[in-house]
């Protein structure tokens, strides 16, 4: 019964669009049975009252019968839009930090020396996004808004000629910073004196990043 009463409520709101068809199939089909059998009633000599109250009738039940079945034709010509799988795309490029454990890497800023992967892996990824395996986005530093005027800021695929010049900030990568403090680098360089040189808040290729880290298991050779 629910179901009948969700058809009907559509097949009203057709209706109410006035397209010609429909109009007709809602008013003027339900009013030729109506009709008929009121003439008939009118025939036989039974009383107005009678007469009206079965053209009534019969006009409501046609009507709604029409009402649920243009409710019904509306819900299968409706598409349901496509599913967005919130699982790919891009995701900041500190999610590194929990493949790069997964993968056997040891990222601790504590470790001692030579006991740390950190630069190891860094470099790796430069080499990667040289190589167009890997695409990078980020935000352009010219200017100090803080995280909460980032997206002042368009988020842009970063030329892969730029890792020519620039690395990763692995300081930052494998630290504690936020995925907005995280940027593009050139060693001795500080972040401030390549202000307008650099990127920051990176977010990286998700898929492709997974097969990449996949294939750069601790142990495999870049």
């Amino acid at each position: 019964m629910t179901r009948i009463w969700i058809f009907v409520r559509r097949g009203w709101r057709v209706m109410a669009e006035i397209h010609l068809v429909d109009w007709l199939i809602g008013t003027v089909i339900p009013g030729i049975p109506s009709v008929a059998l009121g003439w008939w009633a009118w025939a036989t000599d039974l009383p107005g009252p009678i007469i009206a109250a079965i053209s009534l009738v019969v006009f409501a039940v046609v009507f709604i019968a029409i009402l649920v079945f243009l409710g019904y034709r509306a819900e299968r010509a409706f598409v349901k839009p496509p599913e967005i799988d919130l699982d790919v795309g891009r995701i900041p490029i500190i999610e590194l930090r929990k493949m790069a454990a997964a993968a056997g890497w040891s990222t601790d800023a504590h470790a001692t020396v030579g006991q740390n992967d950190g630069f190891t892996l860094a470099n790796r990824l430069r080499q990667a996004v040289i190589d167009k395996r890997v695409n990078v986005w980020g935000r352009k530093y010219e200017y100090d808004f803080g995280e909460g005027g980032a997206e002042s800021v368009p988020l842009v695929l970063i030329p892969s000629d730029h890792f020519k010049e620039f690395g990763f900030d692995a300081l930052g990568l494998w630290g504690q910073e936020k995925n907005y403090n995280i940027f593009t680098n050139k060693i001795p360089k500080t972040a401030r004196e390549l202000r307008g040189k650099i990127f920051r808040d990176l977010y990286v290729d998700k898929r492709q990043l997974m097969a990449w880290i996949a294939y750069n298991k601790k142990g495999n050779r870049a």
